[in-house]
């Protein structure tokens, strides 16, 4: 029987974390769409950081090699 509560309370634990993690979702959903309308430049301009912050997590080597590409670019056009 013991065991059996210790379950159900694991299981309502969980259940708490979802709805909590679906409760910050929708929040930051809305905070992004408010952003959006009251100060789009800087909005956008945060997505795309995250974006690239992202990426050069993801790939570090390609982006290196890209930013190696875009100053020898640089470099030829000047």
């Amino acid at each position: 029987m013991k065991l059996f509560e210790l379950l159900a309370i694991g299981c309502l634990v969980i259940v708490a974390g979802q709805a909590l993690a679906q409760a910050l979702a929708v929040a930051l959903l809305l905070a992004l769409v408010w952003g959006l309308f009251n100060c789009p430049r800087e909005t956008l301009g945060f997505l795309g950081l995250c974006i690239v912050g992202g990426l050069i997590e993801r790939f570090p080597l390609v982006c290196i090699a890209l930013i190696a590409l875009a100053v020898i670019a640089r470099q030829l056009r000047v």
